[in-house]
C-alpha cells in the first residue's frame, strides 16, 4: 500500500486496555496512523481528518452509537466499526451504516482482518471502485460502483442507477460483472435486480427502502437471504 495516502485511524474508548489492545493489533497494519482518545466528546471537533473508527459502543458522557450518528453527518464515507462485550446493539448499527459489528471476546481473531478490508474499501473509494465496459464494443465505459445505490437487467441492457439520480444503460449480462458486484457488496434483491448494501437503509417485509427514497420490491423467499448479506456486511 505504499502508494496510497496514509489511512488515518481514530480509536476511541473509555478503557486504557482496550485502547493497547486495539493499538496493537492495527498497529500490524503499513500506512495506517492511529490516534487515540478515551472520550467521544475529544473528537468531536476532527471528525472530519478520519477515513476509520474504531468505536466502543458502551462509553460514559456520549456514547459510541451516538458517537456514530455525529460521524455519520460529517462523515459520510467514513468508516465504523464497532467493539462492545454485548450483542444488543447490532441491528442499531445498521441506522448509523456501521461497516462491522465486532465482539471484544473474538477481537484478537476479527478486528485486523476486519481492518484490512476497511482499508481496502478506503483505498477503493479514493482511488474510485470502476468497473469497464464496453457498450458497444468500441467504447469503454468505467462505473464508480461506489455511485450505484441499485441496477437492473433491461432486455440486453444492464441500467446502474446512481446516488447522483443518474441512469447508465450498458449493453452487457450481470454474469459479466458478478465477481466484481459481490466484492463491492452488491446482493440480489429479485431476480435482475441487485442493490448496494451500503445504501439499503430499511426493509419492512417485502419493501427495501434505498438511498433516494427509492424502494424496491422483493419476495418472500429473498428477505432472509438480504437480512443475511446486511449481516454479513455489516457485522462479520
Amino acid at each position: 500500500m505504499g502508494d496510497i495516502h496514509m489511512i488515518k485511524v481514530a480509536i476511541c474508548d473509555d478503557e486504557k486496555e482496550y485502547i493497547d489492545k486495539i493499538s496493537k493489533i492495527v498497529s500490524e497494519i503499513e500506512d495506517v496512523k492511529i490516534y487515540t482518545y478515551d472520550s467521544g466528546y475529544k473528537i468531536l471537533n476532527i471528525l472530519e481528518e478520519f477515513d476509520i473508527f474504531i468505536l466502543d459502543i458502551e462509553m460514559p458522557g456520549i456514547s459510541g452509537m451516538n458517537l456514530a450518528h455525529i460521524i455519520r453527518e460529517k462523515r459520510k464515507e467514513a468508516i465504523i466499526i464497532f467493539l462492545t462485550n454485548y450483542d444488543s446493539y447490532v441491528f442499531d448499527g445498521y441506522e448509523v451504516g456501521a461497516f462491522r459489528y465486532l465482539s471484544k471476546v473474538r477481537m484478537d481473531q476479527k478486528l485486523l482482518p476486519a481492518v484490512k478490508k476497511a482499508i481496502d474499501i478506503v483505498n477503493d473509494s479514493k482511488r474510485g471502485c470502476f468497473l469497464s465496459l464496453s457498450a458497444d464494443k468500441k467504447t469503454i465505459i468505467k462505473i464508480n460502483l461506489k455511485d450505484v445505490i441499485y441496477l437492473e437487467k433491461s432486455g440486453k441492457e444492464v441500467v446502474f442507477n446512481t446516488i447522483h439520480n443518474e441512469k447508465i444503460a450498458i449493453r452487457a449480462t450481470l454474469g459479466q460483472m458478478g465477481d466484481e458486484l459481490d466484492r463491492f457488496g452488491f446482493t440480489e434483491v429479485r431476480k435482475g435486480v441487485l442493490a448496494n448494501i451500503a445504501y439499503i437503509e430499511r426493509i419492512d417485509g417485502q419493501e427495501v427502502t434505498l438511498k433516494n427514497n427509492i424502494v424496491l420490491y422483493t419476495s418472500r423467499s429473498r428477505f432472509e437471504p438480504i437480512r443475511k448479506a446486511m449481516l454479513h456486511y455489516w457485522s462479520k
